[in-house]
């Protein structure tokens, strides 16, 4: 089959980075991530250069692939390099199978996470894993006392505040271990002393290039493709960075984060929720799923403005959505699922629409079954007023930032009433708007409803304001360490 021309063979994209020495490559490709914020323009309104999704494609193919004893890279070899990397051409565009598709999908779940980078994620790893408890009647099948400690060697505070440090002086340029002198030595001791501090990240955020490449590798081939398949699937595979952001073996005996960002999306809810998730299994993700239903209910709570209600059994022991919410603008029906991005979502395979459909369509077909007893007037819901508008939410852990797309929705159930498709930040963001901000948020839902009842999500939210979110604030100001670091000049407020 005869190759696009604006296309790159993956053959040709491993040639480009073996002219360059691995270990200088990845040096590189890490200082030109530093100081990422999260805006892909810059003060001028232009495009960044330095994106570092690319280079944490780049730089994991540089680990697996790359070579010692090639040229030193200069600047303006990197950025063709990182640039070079969005070429590389896909199954998808080879095989003509859902091309366009798969490609949007693949270019937003490589792009919008690191657009979505803040310290808020820090706060609401503690909110949610360690602040919130579990429903009175439900007994946790991993989630009991020490399964921190298990998982990571300390507690979750422990993890986001080491995640943070990390982050934070890596993103200055700083190799790991590293010195703790003057005011940056009061850091460590605040978690029990540098040496465990550093064996602590060690355990959680570390690994080397073999461990890399054999991490890589596995991905791949854990797969049902043929060979050939699965090369061109490689660049694309999960990267290992996400899980084991910084690096031994390319700055003689200091850990390198060959991406500096991947370090805050390590220290994550979603990161620790995928470590959880590959110790404990269905099991993790079954606590995951009530304490995550817990965690939106009491973001609802926080908010005096607005009357929340559990869920209602009504029937034969069956259950309506999982949270009720009235305030004078609106009734909310919220449905909670701990569901994040599967892997055939984030590479933008063709099975993308069964995995979407795991993920969401259910949640979807219980808030139509609620929406027609409301409608119905069941007694089960006579609490609910009808007289002001009523719009269902369906809130993930993840962030589906393609659900508002046609060729996904077409995949899920139909709504029978204006749905939201929303990351939880959407809640921690509604529930900080003042008033006036809530009101005219609820009365612009119908503008941009897309034809299937689906409600557009990022269109909708765009420009609204919020106000800070009282559980996250005081969740982040409450870490050991943001003092300490604020105080050393690591972290900014």
């Amino acid at each position: 089959m005869k190759t696009d021309a604006n296309l790159l063979r993956y053959q040709d994209f491993i040639s480009l980075i073996r002219r360059f020495d691995r270990d200088l490559l990845i040096q590189g490709m890490s200082q030109c991530c530093l100081g990422w914020d999260g805006n892909p323009f810059g003060a001028d309104g232009r495009p960044k250069e330095e994106l570092p999704w690319n280079f944490a494609g780049a730089a994991a193919v540089a680990i697996t692939r790359g070579t010692t004893g090639g040229k030193q890279p200069r600047k303006i070899d990197l950025l063709h390099i990182a640039g070079e990397f969005s070429r590389i051409e896909t199954p998808q565009q080879l095989d003509g199978s859902q091309a366009t598709y798969g490609l949007l999908l693949r270019w937003a779940y490589e792009q919008w996470p690191f657009n979505r980078v803040t310290t808020r994620d820090w706060a609401r790893c503690v909110c949610l894993f360690d602040t919130t408890p579990f429903l009175d009647s439900y007994l946790p099948e991993v989630m009991r006392p020490g399964w921190q400690d298990e998982l990571f060697g300390g507690s979750v505070t422990d993890f986001v505040t080491v995640g943070g440090v990390l982050w934070a002086s890596c993103n200055q340029g700083n190799p790991f271990p590293f010195r703790w002198d003057g005011e940056m030595k009061e850091i460590p001791e605040a978690l029990g002393g540098a040496e465990r501090f550093d064996s602590f990240a060690v355990r959680n955020f570390t690994t080397d290039i073999d461990r890399f490449k054999v991490a890589r590798r596995d991905v791949v081939e854990s797969g049902a493709d043929a060979d050939a398949q699965k090369f061109l699937r490689e660049p694309f595979a999960f990267n290992p960075l996400l899980s084991t952001p910084l690096v031994r073996g390319a700055f003689g005996d200091k850990w390198l984060a060959p991406c500096p960002p991947t370090l805050n999306l390590k220290t994550s809810p979603v990161g620790l929720a995928y470590a959880g998730s590959e110790k404990w299994g269905v099991r993790f993700r079954n606590d995951l799923g009530n304490r995550f239903e817990q965690y939106v209910g009491r973001q609802l709570r926080s908010n005096d403005a607005m009357q929340v209600r559990p869920e209602v059994v009504y029937g034969r022991d069956q259950r309506t959505i999982d949270w009720f919410v009235v305030t004078p603008e609106v009734v909310l029906l919220v449905e909670c699922k701990s569901a994040m991005p599967a892997q055939s979502i984030r590479e933008g395979l063709v099975e993308h629409v069964d995995s979407h459909r795991t993920a969401l369509a259910k949640g979807i077909k219980q808030l139509n079954r609620t929406l027609g007893l409301y409608r119905d007037r069941s007694a089960a819901l006579d609490f609910l007023p009808r007289d002001r508008p009523v719009l269902s939410l369906l809130v993930t852990l993840g962030n589906f930032d393609m659900v508002d797309q046609p060729f996904v929705q077409t995949a899920l159930p139909k709504p029978d009433g204006l749905t939201a498709v929303v990351g939880v930040d959407f809640v921690e963001r509604f529930v900080a708007m003042d008033a006036g901000e809530r009101r005219a948020l609820v009365e612009s839902a119908p503008d941009f409803e897309n034809g299937r009842n689906f409600i557009s999500v990022p269109a909708w939210v765009e420009g609204r304001r919020a106000g800070r979110n009282v559980l996250l604030e005081e969740a982040y100001q409450q870490l050991p360490m943001v003092a300490l670091a604020k105080k050393a000049g690591v972290l900014d407020e």
